[in-house]
């Protein structure tokens, strides 16, 4: 699945959160906490796809940072009771990783979920 079906959902079950594919090129030390969503792996298959995604919650401090890693988390964790079209989804790891660069602070989560593809190659 398509990194844009992660950040559609986080951006619905989290409506008050800005999520984005790559970190926004303005930002200053009074802007809001905001997701990044990133597919680092996965297979695709016939009928399923099993992607890894790195989940990164970006902040000025090190505890908002936290709380809006462990929400987006709790959402995805929720997913396959809210679609059909998603198996399951497990939380492969959730850590704190810092920015050295801009000095936000960060905490990002390895996401593997397991979905139903949209297409049947061979019909039956």
């Amino acid at each position: 699945m398509s990194e844009q079906t992660v950040i559609t959902y986080l951006r619905e079950s989290l409506s008050s959160v800005r999520v984005f594919p790559a970190v926004p090129a303005t930002r200053t030390a009074h802007s809001e906490p905001f997701l990044t969503v990133e597919r680092v792996g996965g297979a695709v298959e016939r009928f399923y796809d099993t992607p890894v995604w790195a989940v990164a919650a970006w902040a000025v401090s090190r505890g908002q940072a936290e709380r809006l890693a462990e929400r987006a988390v709790a959402a995805l964790k929720a997913w396959p009771d809210r679609a059909g079209h998603v198996a399951y989804v497990r939380v492969n790891a959730l850590y704190h990783l810092p920015d050295p660069d801009t000095r936000w602070e960060r905490y990002q989560a390895t996401i593997e979920a397991m979905m139903k593809t949209d297409h049947d190659e061979g019909g039956a």
